[in-house]
């Protein structure tokens, strides 16, 4: 399982405010106005681009214990952006906003206890971090959780949860959700998990959302395996070694599904 410490701040959305009540509402002292501002600066959005503005509404709203607030300032200390890059900081402000429920800051928190980035390495932890994000509805957080307990990663393996929390993450949006969620459907020893019917439409559907993408392609290849099919999961393979020729991964997994794919004497 590889997950991927994320920053979003940029990519979020909001509603457009006016931003001069917005800011006599931030100089007023009111914490969620404060961080608005602050992503206006941050994201240029109604205002001049300014790194600076951005983190001194952020601080400010931080220091209110607005955990929106406290998370962003994480990021620019984790980034070097409006201020020197310090990962003790974004640490300490992280962890703030991860305990004041901001799902993001929890979900990374848990990507950095598994790596051990910056952290002692701690899979119990990162799993608790995990959870929380995931009940809040975080797609990342739930496909986080679903790959927990699908490795046995910090919990006991259990490929009914993994399954429950795949299909959440995909239903919000996440392909890469869907496509762990067809392998688990294709390979789980589990009879009330395994659906091959589903796996392999749901392994479809995602290669037809993204047909060149060959980690997408690979999973087909191993459901059509799991099904009995070699012949196609040969063909399919071939498709993502011919986007990722060096990829010895997928040179194995071509050498066993020929095998198969051969005549039996």
């Amino acid at each position: 399982m590889i997950l991927i410490f994320t920053l979003g701040l940029l990519l979020q959305t909001a509603a457009p405010q006016d931003i001069t009540q917005l800011m006599q509402r931030a100089e007023a002292g009111d914490a969620k106005a404060e961080y608005a501002l602050g992503l206006d600066y941050a994201r240029g959005s109604g205002v001049q681009a300014d790194d600076a503005q951005a983190l001194r509404w952020f601080l400010k709203s931080a220091q209110q214990h607005y955990a929106a607030g406290e998370y962003a300032l994480s990021e620019l200390y984790m980034t070097g952006r409006g201020v020197a890059e310090n990962d003790a900081k974004a640490l300490e402000w992280m962890k703030l906003a991860a305990e004041h429920g901001d799902p993001r800051a929890q979900y990374n928190l848990a990507a950095l206890y598994l790596a051990g980035r910056g952290v002692t390495k701690d899979e119990s932890l990162a799993f608790t971090w995990m959870e929380k994000a995931a009940r809040q509805g975080f797609t990342d957080g739930e496909f986080g959780l679903g790959s927990m307990y699908h490795d046995g990663t910090g919990v006991q393996r259990n490929d009914a949860e993994a399954m429950r929390w795949y299909r959440a993450s995909a239903r919000h949006g996440s392909d890469d959700a869907a496509n762990n969620l067809a392998l688990l459907l294709a390979t789980s020893p589990d009879p009330k998990v395994r659906n091959e019917q589903e796996a392999l439409k749901t392994a479809q559907d995602v290669v037809q959302r993204h047909p060149g993408e060959d980690p997408y392609l690979d999973t087909l290849a191993e459901v059509y395996f799991a099904q009995g099919d070699a012949k196609a999961a040969v063909e399919t393979e071939k498709r993502a070694l011919g986007i990722k020729p060096g990829s010895e991964v997928y040179k194995s997994a071509l050498a066993k599904y020929e095998k198969a794919a051969q005549p039996q004497r």
